[in-house]
Protein backbone atom coordinates (compact mmCIF):
# COMPACT_ATOMS: atom_id res chain seq x y z
CA UNK A 1 0.00 0.00 0.00
CA UNK A 2 2.57 2.60 1.06
CA UNK A 3 6.02 2.51 -0.07
CA UNK A 4 8.97 4.25 1.44
CA UNK A 5 9.57 5.90 -2.12
CA UNK A 6 10.44 5.44 -5.73
CA UNK A 7 13.21 5.25 -7.93
CA UNK A 8 14.15 6.82 -10.75
CA UNK A 9 11.94 4.33 -12.91
CA UNK A 10 9.12 4.58 -10.61
CA UNK A 11 9.70 1.09 -9.25
CA UNK A 12 8.80 1.04 -5.54
CA UNK A 13 11.24 0.40 -2.60
CA UNK A 14 10.63 -0.75 0.68
CA UNK A 15 11.13 0.98 3.61
CA UNK A 16 14.32 0.64 6.25
CA UNK A 17 15.11 -2.25 8.11
CA UNK A 18 15.08 -0.10 11.54
CA UNK A 19 11.43 1.12 10.55
CA UNK A 20 9.58 0.90 13.43
CA UNK A 21 7.35 3.56 14.58
CA UNK A 22 3.99 4.99 13.95
CA UNK A 23 1.95 6.43 11.03
CA UNK A 24 0.42 9.64 12.02
CA UNK A 25 -1.43 12.29 10.62
CA UNK A 26 -0.17 15.86 10.87
CA UNK A 27 -2.87 18.26 10.37
CA UNK A 28 -2.12 21.03 6.99
CA UNK A 29 -0.27 24.49 8.91
CA UNK A 30 -2.66 27.46 9.83
CA UNK A 31 -0.32 29.06 6.86
CA UNK A 32 -0.86 26.51 4.56
CA UNK A 33 -3.94 25.28 1.83
CA UNK A 34 -6.16 22.72 3.89
CA UNK A 35 -5.54 19.76 2.03
CA UNK A 36 -1.98 19.64 2.17
CA UNK A 37 -2.35 17.55 6.07
CA UNK A 38 0.06 14.39 5.63
CA UNK A 39 0.60 10.93 6.89
CA UNK A 40 4.22 10.70 8.64
CA UNK A 41 6.27 7.47 10.25
CA UNK A 42 7.29 8.60 13.51
CA UNK A 43 10.25 6.24 14.58
CA UNK A 44 9.33 5.29 18.21
CA UNK A 45 9.53 1.81 19.78
CA UNK A 46 6.73 2.36 22.00
CA UNK A 47 3.85 4.61 22.04
CA UNK A 48 5.22 6.52 25.04
CA UNK A 49 8.54 7.26 23.20
CA UNK A 50 6.52 8.83 20.45
CA UNK A 51 6.72 12.63 21.47
CA UNK A 52 11.08 12.00 21.52
CA UNK A 53 10.86 9.57 18.28
CA UNK A 54 11.49 11.48 14.93
CA UNK A 55 9.78 11.24 11.93
CA UNK A 56 11.52 8.60 9.33
CA UNK A 57 13.48 10.35 6.48
CA UNK A 58 14.07 10.10 3.13
CA UNK A 59 17.63 9.77 1.82
CA UNK A 60 17.56 13.68 0.72
CA UNK A 61 17.09 14.04 4.57
CA UNK A 62 13.22 15.24 4.14
CA UNK A 63 10.60 13.42 6.20
CA UNK A 64 9.08 10.78 4.53
CA UNK A 65 5.10 11.95 3.73
CA UNK A 66 2.27 11.13 1.68
CA UNK A 67 -0.03 14.18 1.05
CA UNK A 68 -3.40 14.42 2.04
CA UNK A 69 -4.55 15.34 -1.84
CA UNK A 70 -2.64 11.92 -3.24
CA UNK A 71 -4.21 9.57 -1.04
CA UNK A 72 -7.74 10.12 -2.04
CA UNK A 73 -7.66 10.05 -5.87
CA UNK A 74 -5.74 6.40 -5.62
CA UNK A 75 -7.77 3.71 -4.92
CA UNK A 76 -5.14 1.62 -2.57
CA UNK A 77 -5.23 4.39 -0.54
CA UNK A 78 -8.46 5.46 -0.16
CA UNK A 79 -9.77 3.08 2.68
CA UNK A 80 -6.99 5.14 4.74
CA UNK A 81 -8.02 8.66 3.14
CA UNK A 82 -11.60 7.53 4.25
CA UNK A 83 -10.28 6.68 8.10
CA UNK A 84 -9.12 9.52 8.51
CA UNK A 85 -12.24 11.44 7.64
CA UNK A 86 -14.12 8.81 9.59
CA UNK A 87 -12.06 9.64 12.69
CA UNK A 88 -12.12 13.61 11.95
CA UNK A 89 -8.89 14.00 12.01
CA UNK A 90 -9.93 15.21 8.26
CA UNK A 91 -13.11 17.38 8.31
CA UNK A 92 -15.98 16.87 6.30
CA UNK A 93 -14.65 20.94 4.93
CA UNK A 94 -11.47 19.50 4.14
CA UNK A 95 -13.04 16.47 2.20
CA UNK A 96 -14.97 18.72 0.36
CA UNK A 97 -11.92 20.48 -0.80
CA UNK A 98 -10.06 17.45 -1.43
CA UNK A 99 -13.12 15.55 -3.24
CA UNK A 100 -13.31 19.30 -5.43
CA UNK A 101 -9.65 19.66 -5.74
CA UNK A 102 -9.15 15.43 -7.07
CA UNK A 103 -12.45 15.95 -9.66
CA UNK A 104 -11.97 19.07 -10.88
CA UNK A 105 -8.10 19.16 -11.92
CA UNK A 106 -8.68 15.26 -13.51
CA UNK A 107 -6.26 13.88 -11.50
CA UNK A 108 -3.18 14.27 -13.10
CA UNK A 109 -0.62 11.77 -13.66
CA UNK A 110 2.08 13.89 -12.09
CA UNK A 111 -0.31 13.19 -8.79
CA UNK A 112 -0.97 8.82 -9.50
CA UNK A 113 3.00 8.72 -9.75
CA UNK A 114 3.55 10.51 -6.78
CA UNK A 115 7.34 10.56 -5.64
CA UNK A 116 8.36 10.71 -2.20
CA UNK A 117 11.42 13.20 -3.16
CA UNK A 118 9.30 15.71 -4.84
CA UNK A 119 9.04 19.06 -2.91
CA UNK A 120 5.86 20.75 -2.24
CA UNK A 121 5.99 24.36 -2.02
CA UNK A 122 2.73 26.32 -0.95
CA UNK A 123 4.24 29.81 -1.27
CA UNK A 124 7.13 31.64 -2.88
CA UNK A 125 9.15 32.24 0.06
CA UNK A 126 9.24 28.43 1.22
CA UNK A 127 12.14 27.22 0.92
CA UNK A 128 13.24 24.03 -0.96
CA UNK A 129 16.23 21.54 -1.80
CA UNK A 130 17.68 21.30 -5.03
CA UNK A 131 20.32 19.13 -6.11
CA UNK A 132 22.85 20.42 -8.54
CA UNK A 133 24.27 16.52 -9.23
CA UNK A 134 20.36 15.87 -11.04
CA UNK A 135 19.86 16.31 -14.35
CA UNK A 136 16.27 17.03 -13.56
CA UNK A 137 13.94 17.56 -10.45
CA UNK A 138 10.36 17.97 -10.20
CA UNK A 139 8.57 20.38 -7.56
CA UNK A 140 5.04 21.15 -7.09
CA UNK A 141 3.29 24.30 -6.63
CA UNK A 142 -0.23 24.25 -4.65
CA UNK A 143 -2.43 25.90 -3.42
CA UNK A 144 -6.33 24.70 -2.50
CA UNK A 145 -7.24 26.06 -6.35
CA UNK A 146 -5.07 24.02 -7.80
CA UNK A 147 -1.54 22.11 -8.52
CA UNK A 148 1.61 23.55 -10.38
CA UNK A 149 4.25 21.17 -11.99
CA UNK A 150 7.57 22.36 -11.89
CA UNK A 151 10.40 20.36 -13.84
CA UNK A 152 13.49 22.17 -13.33
CA UNK A 153 16.47 20.76 -16.07
CA UNK A 154 19.99 21.38 -15.22
CA UNK A 155 22.31 21.64 -18.07
CA UNK A 156 26.16 22.34 -18.09
CA UNK A 157 25.45 25.76 -19.56
CA UNK A 158 21.67 26.66 -18.69
CA UNK A 159 18.55 25.63 -16.83
CA UNK A 160 15.42 25.32 -17.99
CA UNK A 161 11.72 25.43 -16.15
CA UNK A 162 8.68 24.12 -17.43
CA UNK A 163 5.25 23.61 -15.56
CA UNK A 164 1.89 22.33 -16.69
CA UNK A 165 -1.15 23.73 -14.53
CA UNK A 166 -3.84 22.04 -12.89
CA UNK A 167 -6.82 24.64 -11.93
CA UNK A 168 -9.63 23.74 -9.30
CA UNK A 169 -12.72 25.56 -8.08
CA UNK A 170 -11.53 25.64 -4.68
CA UNK A 171 -14.64 25.09 -3.41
Amino acid sequence: MLSYQRSKDNASTGFPSNSIGYLYFRPAAPNRPRITGELRFRLATAPEHFERGEDLKLPSGEPWRRPLFTLMPTASHKPLYDKLVEEGLVSQAEDRVVADFCTTTGVPPFLRAWRYDWSVLYSLSDPFILHLSYPEQHMRGLTDTGIMHLVWQFTPFRTHGSYSHCPSSGT
